[in-house]
């Protein structure tokens, strides 16, 4: 199936501001500089959330946390990316997510 044909035209393109969205495009938008000027405020928010994140992440692997939390976490995980996989895992391995676009 490609995924291209099925959707409405509605759910091609954005209607509204609110940041990146998972919304399909066929072909690249531009957003206005007053558009950008909101998503780049935004952007130290989701910095610490993720930071927040991984850093709960990484003390429940140490068993900082309630085991509870960890088993939450990684609940429907297979085994062999599960809690031992993530605990063998060294720390240049625990960054936050980089995504960027292309406009061609």
């Amino acid at each position: 199936m490609d995924v291209y044909e099925w959707p409405t035209p509605d759910q091609l393109e954005p209607r509204y501001a609110t940041g990146f969205t998972q919304l399909l495009a066929t072909k690249p938008y531009r957003v206005s500089p007053e558009i950008r000027r909101l998503y780049e405020s935004r952007l130290p928010l989701i910095r610490s959330f993720q930071q927040t994140a991984l850093d709960l992440f990484r003390a429940a692997l140490n068993d900082e946390t309630h085991p509870a939390v960890l088993r939450w976490l990684i609940n429907e995980t297979p085994d062999c990316v599960g809690i031992r996989y993530h605990r063998e895992l060294e720390d240049r391995h625990f960054t936050l997510p980089v995504f960027y676009r292309t406009t061609r």
